[in-house]
């Protein structure tokens, strides 16, 4: 399902409330509900969310060139307009236990 950038933020402006996949999808999906940043090693991350009306879930898409995501991203939480979003992103397995090595 693709939703154009307007289309996309009028709907996520009109909807009280959303349910949200657990699992984000890797993908690059542009729009007026994407946010950018980068990782403590200067790599780019990007993520959008592609509203649906309930009881549809909403879908988040993680993208970013230049990193390999070990497993599927995944929506921790979700605070009013906050998601927070675990992305493993090429860890070796010993850095994955490791709370010193955090993006």
């Amino acid at each position: 399902m693709s939703i154009s950038a307007g289309a996309g933020a009028a709907m996520s402006a009109d909807l009280d409330c959303l349910l949200l996949n657990i699992h984000a999808y890797p993908g690059e999906r542009k729009d007026a509900t994407t946010a950018r940043s980068t990782t403590s090693k200067h790599q780019k991350i990007e993520v959008s969310l592609c509203p649906a009306r309930p009881p549809l879930p909403s879908d988040v898409f993680v993208h970013s060139p230049e990193l390999r995501f070990t497993v599927l991203p995944r929506v921790v939480r979700a605070v009013e307009d906050m998601l927070l979003i675990r992305v493993d992103i090429g860890c070796r397995p010993d850095y994955v236990s490791s709370p010193d090595y955090c993006d």
